[in-house]
């Protein structure tokens, strides 16, 4: 039985910045129908700026009508195909998606598949109440424009306030290998924000949670408060204080409870499994009072885990070792997640750390860009710092303190790379080393 296996039985608030533009994509006349009637007395909230009723118009009508929300019916499975019809998912680019399906026999199977791709936001098995769906897709719609409002990336426009006061910094720590020292820069990263900006919100999704580990933090609560409360009040239940202020949201404790949680988690009474990351990391963004920052640190895999922060987030921020076997795993785990992710990936996101760099290391910074092209079809991510090994570190971490706060060279690299991402010059803060933390004249996002 595929998935799609069809039975043969026939069956947010008004927007104050103008109407919703809404795609409707459907070979069901009877839906149309009652969305177009619908759509007509709810003109403050949709507009409906095209109809496909043929899988083959749907792309065309996308570039041309340039929704921000699609309506589209699975019934063009039959017709495409399941594959193609999946791909078409992966093609919407910055429009975003509500499906609606014809009767399966397994209603939360589909839910879960349709889940897995990040433009839609819901999907509903047929009769659906046309109303409900276009209240839904206005909610969803707004919500994207906030989502984007606020997580543009940072050097794109650096003069735009948002609500905090200052660029929002969505960054995930990323690579496919363990013991690179993600979770370290992670955490220093992050405690660097809450000192230099403000309030700021550390996001730990491996498992089990190596923030939780450095910071000495328990394991209660974590995320799994907002699973099943998926609301801003389950947002503040998931958060627990580092020396009673700063913010810090935990995974679930182990990976078989992650996974199931994910497989059941449900927003308004809808399975919408993985996809209550992105809800979290929604709500967090909108927080009011709002951060300054949210610092993601992601499990070494390409899991839910790891790909619904990473497609959130405006940085990606890759750390490395200076050897081969770490350069092979960049490079695979750069192609990967734009697979995984089912949309193309936006290079200005991604920069590359280098850690634990020595005196005697022989992979050099012109080796790892080379392999990198190599790897990459001809692109280097740019790489934006080389940070010294400190032999300090592992004791910090021992004691509970966080390396980035302490002095030598692994704060003084912390401090340069967070000047950066606010756009500061480090060089009047970056002392004199064996191995200074230099960063290239480049422009990341």
């Amino acid at each position: 039985m595929t998935l799609f296996d069809f039975k043969t039985t026939s069956q947010p608030e008004p927007a104050n910045r103008g109407p919703v533009r809404t795609l409707i994509a459907s070979p069901d006349l009877g839906l149309v129908n009652a969305v177009q009637t619908t759509a007509q007395l709810m003109t403050d909230r949709i507009m409906l700026v095209s109809i496909a009723p043929a899988a083959g118009l749907i792309e065309g009508m996308l570039g041309t009508s340039q929704p921000e929300i699609i309506v589209l019916d699975a019934e063009f499975a039959r017709e495409m195909g399941e594959q193609p019809f999946f791909d078409l998912l992966g093609k919407l680019g910055q429009t975003i998606a509500l499906v609606v399906f014809p009767p399966v026999s397994n209603v939360a199977a589909v839910q879960n598949r349709l889940a897995q791709f990040s433009p839609v936001r819901g999907s509903f098995p047929k009769p659906c109440d046309p109303q409900a769906l276009l209240a839904e897709a206005a909610r969803q719609a707004l919500t994207e424009r906030v989502r984007l409002e606020q997580t543009s990336p940072l050097l794109s426009s650096p003069t735009r306030p948002v609500s905090h006061g200052g660029q929002l910094n969505i960054c995930v720590i990323a690579f496919k290998k363990g013991g690179v020292g993600k979770t370290t820069v992670a955490v220093s990263l992050w405690d660097w924000f809450n000192k230099n900006l403000g309030s700021s919100l550390l996001v730990g999704f491996d498992t089990p949670d190596d923030c939780a580990a450095q910071l000495h933090l328990s394991p209660q609560p974590n995320m799994l408060q907002y699973f099943h409360t998926p609301t801003f009040e389950g947002l503040r239940a998931s958060i627990q204080k580092f020396q009673g202020q700063a913010d810090v949201i935990l995974s679930p404790g182990d990976d078989r409870m992650a996974q199931k949680e994910l497989s059941e988690a449900s927003k308004g009474g809808q399975i919408i499994g993985s996809q209550i990351i992105r809800e979290l990391l929604v709500e967090a963004a909108m927080a009011n009072p709002g951060y300054h920052a949210i610092i993601m640190d992601v499990p070494p895999s390409y899991d839910a885990y790891a790909i619904r922060p990473m497609a959130f987030a405006n940085r990606l921020l890759l750390v490395i070792e200076p050897d081969l076997q770490c350069l092979t795993k960049a490079v695979d785990g750069i192609e990967k997640f734009a697979e995984r992710a089912h949309e193309p990936i936006d290079r200005n996101k991604i920069a590359v750390v280098i850690n634990r760099w020595t005196p005697v290391t022989k992979y050099q910074v012109k080796d790892i860009e080379e392999g990198f092209r190599q790897g990459l079809g001809g692109w280097c991510p740019p790489i934006i710092a080389r940070i010294p090994y400190d032999e300090n570190v592992r004791e910090y971490q021992v004691d509970g303190l966080i390396p980035g706060a302490r002095k030598g060279p692994f704060a003084e690299s912390i401090d340069a790379l967070g000047q950066y991402f606010t756009g500061q010059s480090a060089q009047a803060t970056t002392k004199r080393s064996l191995f200074p933390f230099k960063l290239p004249q480049v422009k990341v996002g």
